[in-house]
Parts: C-alpha cells; sequence; structure tokens
C-alpha cells in the first residue's frame, strides 16, 4: 500500500513522529509511507522517509493521503484541496487531539472532505464522532516498546531527585511544582522552551534545579528517561501523549493529567493521574505525587511495572495493522460508493429524447465532435464524467453556450480532404517575392479571403522547432497553425500567404505526404537585387546577409522537383502578376491537383 502523510513541513511533533515511527514499520514490510510538505517551515527532525513537494507528489499513484491533526496555517489548508485529486487515493483525516480542538480539525474537514476520520484516542466519544458526518475508526496511539524500555541499571542518582517534563507543555505549572517541591527536586526540560520564562526563573537554572536539555534524538531519549525518579505530563488537551507513553515504557514512574493518556494512564495502577486545573492547582498535584513516588518507592515501582505491562500491548505493528484494514476499508467503500453512483454506458430512454431535443432546439452537435475527447480535455469534466453520452449531453447542455473546445474526431487525412473544398490557391515563396501582393490581388479578383497562417510567432516557433530536430512537432505546429486559421476564416473560399511548400523547405520529405490533397499552388520567386530592394522597403534588417542566391536557386529547385508552378516577379507589378496566377488557376484542374501531390 502506498500512503502520503501532507503536513505544512516536518515539524518536530508527536502528531508527524508517529507517522514517522509506522512509516519504518510500513516501510519494513514492503508498503511505502512518505511526507508531503505544503510549506517551507525549518525541518524539525530528520527523516528515514522521503519527503515530497506537491508537482513530485501528483506524479504519483496513491491508495491514501493523510493529513495529522489541524494546527496548520491558512495556506496550507488551503493546499489540502488539491489532494482531492483521484490519484492521491482515498482520504484520512487524523484527530490527535481531544475535542477542545474541534473547530481547528472542522477547517481541515471542510477543505480535505475526508473519506474517513480516525480518532488516536478515546476523548471523542461515538456521539461526538457520528455527529462529524463521516465514517470514522477509532486506532489508539502506539509505542515503540523495545527501544524504549527499563534498563538493566539504573543509572546513579545525584543528590536531588529529577522531574522530567515537556518543556512547552504547561511550563508554568510545572514551575510551580518545582517550587512546592523545594531544593531536594530538580526540573528536567526536553523540547524547545519560552526562553524568555527560562530567563525570568534564573535563579532555578543558576542553582541547578532547571535543566533545559533542548529537542533530544529518539536514540537519547530512552537514556533521559532512564535518568528521572518521575515523568509529569501536563497535556491541556492531546489525544495522545507521546512522551507519558515512551516514560511508561521505560519503566518511569509517570505523573499526568487525562489528556492523551486516557489508553494506559490508569490512576493509582499504572500511573498517578492528576486534576487538571490552573497552573498554580496543577502545580500543586503534581507536586504531591512527586513527593508521594519518593514516600513510597516501592508502590510507584509497582504502578511503573503495571504501566510497563499496559503499555507494550500498544506497539507500532499492531498501529500498522489497524491502520492498513482502516484504509484497505475505506478502499472498498469508496468503490463501493463510485459503483452505485456510475452511470449506465448507454444512456437511459429519457436522456436519449433529452439528446434530441436539445440538438432540435439548440443545433445538432458538430460532425467531427469527439464526446469522449471533450470530456478528458476539462479536468471539471474529467472528474464528473466518463462515459460518451454524458459529453455529448453536457455540450448540448452547457458547453456550447460555455464557449468550450471540443477535440475532432476527424484523421488528418480527413481533416485535409474537408480543408481542400475551400482552399481556391495556395501563394508561396521568399520574403521579397511579391507573393503577398499577389495573393491579396487574387483574393479580391474571386472574392477570397487571404489567410496568413504562418504569420507572429509561428513561422519562428517552426524553423526553431525544426533547426532543433523536432522535425514532428514543427509539422504538427504548421498543420494547427493551417487548421485554425480556416476554423477563424469568415465563410467561402480561402487564399493561403505560405501553406503546404513552407513546411515542406524546412522538413524532410517523409512529411509531404501529410499535406495531401495540396490545393493548387503558386511559388513566386525574383532575383536576388530585386528581392533585397523588396526587403529593403520594407525595412528588413540586413537582407543582404539573409538573402543568399543559394537561398533563392533553393526555393526554385523544391519548387521544380514538386511540380510547383513557378512565377518570376522580378520585372512585374503585383496586379500582372495576379493576372498570371488566375490564368494558372483558371486552366488547373481537379485531377491535376491530385496529381501534384503525389
Amino acid at each position: 500500500m502506498r500512503l502520503l502523510v501532507a503536513c505544512d513541513h516536518l515539524a518536530l511533533t508527536g502528531g508527524l513522529l508517529r507517522f514517522e515511527r509506522v512509516g519504518r514499520v510500513l516501510v519494513r514490510r514492503g508498503h511505502d509511507l512518505a511526507f508531503l510538505a505544503l510549506g517551507s517551515g525549518e525541518d524539525g527532525f530528520e527523516t528515514q522517509l522521503r519527503v515530497l513537494h506537491l508537482e513530485d507528489a501528483a506524479r504519483e499513484h496513491w491508495d491514501a493521503v493523510m493529513v495529522p491533526g489541524g494546527g496548520f496555517p491558512d495556506a496550507t489548508i488551503a493546499r489540502f484541496a488539491d489532494l482531492r485529486a483521484p490519484h492521491f487515493g482515498v482520504r484520512v483525516q487524523h484527530l490527535l487531539n481531544g475535542p477542545v480542538r474541534r473547530d481547528a480539525y472542522a477547517r481541515v474537514t471542510r477543505t480535505f472532505a475526508p473519506d474517513l476520520i480516525v480518532a488516536n484516542n478515546d476523548h471523542w466519544g461515538d456521539a461526538d464522532l457520528d455527529a462529524l458526518g463521516h465514517p470514522w475508526r477509532r486506532l489508539i496511539g502506539a509505542v515503540d516498546a523495545g527501544l524504549f524500555a527499563p534498563p538493566v541499571l539504573r543509572p546513579a542518582r545525584g543528590v536531588r531527585h529529577r522531574l522530567g517534563g515537556i518543556a512547552n507543555k504547561r511550563p508554568a505549572a510545572q514551575l510551580a511544582a518545582l517550587d512546592r517541591l523545594g531544593d531536594a527536586w530538580a526540573l528536567h526540560w526536553f523540547g524547545r522552551p519560552d526562553w524568555g520564562l527560562v530567563g525570568a526563573r534564573a535563579d532555578l537554572v543558576a542553582s541547578g534545579r532547571l535543566n533545559v536539555h533542548g529537542p533530544l534524538r529518539e536514540a537519547d531519549l530512552p537514556a533521559w528517561y532512564h535518568g528521572l525518579d518521575a515523568f509529569c505530563s501536563a497535556e491541556a488537551h492531546a489525544g495522545w501523549c507521546n512522551p507519558a507513553a515512551e516514560a511508561m515504557a521505560c519503566g518511569t514512574p509517570l505523573v499526568t493529567t487525562v489528556h492523551g493518556t486516557l489508553a494506559f494512564a490508569k490512576d493509582a495502577v499504572t500511573a498517578q493521574v492528576v486534576p487538571d486545573g490552573s497552573d498554580e492547582a496543577l502545580g500543586a498535584a503534581i507536586a504531591e505525587a512527586a513527593d508521594r513516588i519518593v514516600a513510597d518507592p516501592a508502590g510507584a515501582a509497582v504502578r511503573a511495572e503495571a504501566g510497563r505491562a499496559r503499555i507494550r500491548a500498544l506497539d507500532w505493528d499492531t498501529y500498522a495493522d489497524g491502520l492498513l484494514r482502516a484504509i484497505a476499508d475505506a478502499v472498498s467503500s469508496r468503490a463501493q460508493r463510485a459503483a452505485a453512483a456510475r452511470p449506465p454506458e448507454t444512456p437511459t430512454r429519457e436522456t436519449v429524447q433529452r439528446l434530441s431535443d436539445l440538438a432540435t432546439a439548440e443545433g445538432p452537435l458538430p460532425d467531427d465532435f469527439d464526446a469522449l475527447g471533450y470530456i478528458q480535455l476539462h479536468p471539471d469534466l474529467a472528474a464528473l464524467f466518463e462515459h460518451p453520452w454524458q459529453g455529448r449531453l453536457h455540450y448540448l447542455e452547457h458547453g456550447r453556450r460555455e464557449g468550450r473546445i471540443y477535440p475532432s474526431n476527424l484523421t488528418r487525412a480527413q481533416q485535409k480532404a474537408a480543408q481542400a473544398s475551400r482552399i481556391a490557391l495556395a501563394v508561396d515563396g521568399l520574403d521579397g517575392s511579391g507573393k503577398s501582393s499577389i495573393a491579396r490581388h487574387v483574393a479580391e479578383a474571386i472574392g477570397a479571403t487571404v489567410l496568413h497562417p504562418f504569420g507572429g510567432q509561428v513561422g519562428a516557433i517552426m524553423v526553431h522547432l525544426a533547426r532543433t530536430g523536432q522535425h514532428a512537432l514543427a509539422d504538427d505546429v504548421a498543420h494547427a497553425a493551417v487548421a485554425t486559421a480556416i476554423a477563424n476564416a469568415p465563410p467561402g473560399p480561402v487564399v493561403f500567404d505560405r501553406h503546404w511548400f513552407t513546411a515542406s523547405q524546412l522538413l524532410s520529405p517523409a512529411f509531404r505526404p501529410g499535406w495531401d490533397p495540396r490545393p493548387f499552388t503558386v511559388m513566386c520567386w525574383a532575383d536576388r537585387p530585386t528581392t533585397i530592394a523588396r526587403m529593403v522597403a520594407r525595412g528588413t534588417p540586413n537582407p543582404s546577409q539573409h538573402m543568399t542566391e543559394a537561398r533563392i536557386v533553393g526555393y526554385r529547385a523544391l519548387a521544380d522537383e514538386l511540380n510547383v508552378p513557378l512565377l518570376d516577379t522580378s520585372r512585374i507589378t503585383p496586379e500582372e502578376g495576379a493576372a498570371q496566377v488566375l490564368a494558372m488557376l483558371a486552366r488547373s484542374a481537379p485531377h491535376a491537383t491530385a496529381s501534384r501531390s503525389r
């Protein structure tokens, strides 16, 4: 199974570390779990898993994408909407805190639209989870009971008892407890503290009663827990408290609030559970519990052993099993819902009548309408529809009115045949050959529209592609330019100022059959002095450098090779040239045009 965990960045939080730990288990079993970083914050821990950005993750297919928690910046939450794309799989939202964080989770839920909600704690009642309006599972957290285990020999104690805690979890309450405990105790923090608060209690730091260890690597945490006489968790709204579980697994006596420890902390059995309250009240309760540990070490040892037995059952392999089952069920349920909601491959009788009524009222579908291609061309339609009749219905009901484009179902040969009925003439030649003026006069004489398919940047793009060896793409651009020019032209015949001959002089002969049937074409040319003079008059820069004798000769040679009539414009006016072209056009016949295409 391939799983993706979306976050802002790799913040040093229990909510993300849990996925690092279960990810290692899953990878060991042959699954894949990766992090998706949607923000730009500084990473707080080193991961053994892949870390992807959205554009990379979007190129892969996933069984599920998971969002842990709700404490994300608004910009990151907004990007969760991108994870609703089908290739990200089922969407799983994890509730890692109690219901007090309900509003934060609701913001994620509205954007993410989860297929499944997973609560990692018992703080949420069944009724609370039902009220969320989404399928849910309860999957209690876990701890690595192999890494976090009692020491073979407890380290020697100093002159003071050691109380451990998390630096950013109710620090004022922990300091209140330390004040009550007196000089016999020292408080040891890990994590990132409020340094302003630490500075305000510089006396405790100076006396050695407040020790800040900073963030600790996972491998260093067991020894830190082993060196404590007690660990206190002062969480206010956690769902699962990793440090409390780790301390219990290490056999360290635990003093904790109810938050994040319902699954393993039972008062007077596995831990001392103290009532929550103000910082002062909570500090007093923690101090009383710590004194009880010192006063009754045997009782503390019994509770610690019972806690160790309880926590061993909550391991990451068991958690991984539950997570895989929950996701597999969500995948199955989603597939069943999709199958039930999927429309039939053929339209119902009512839909057939609707299609007929729309065609009568609004006009029929275009002859070359590719219904399935129309759906696939528009992402919003591809997310909703999959059958051709749905594409036809949408275009008749909405697409035509909205100006949506559609792909043609005609082959290139069919497109060329359809274009041939409108093309009266193609005039080609080098710049300065007089072709554009002659094309304009001929068009005026026969009531046609002049089209310039390779004007603007199109011609430059074709030349660039040809020079860089991208011949097939250059040919595609040329065909598209011609098709676009005809599609946008007013009704009636057209005269092309450059057409297939321009493409032929850029590309190899292998591409010429794709231009059949070729329109009647005249290639204009002039001697080099005349050509350069015309280019100078038009303001073309450096004409002598670009218009060489060899280039003119090469163009004429290609025209001879392809049986294209040549018109020397060196000594004639555009009007005279147009008259000669009209005479050629009158003499041409359909069979002659067909022979020239071979």
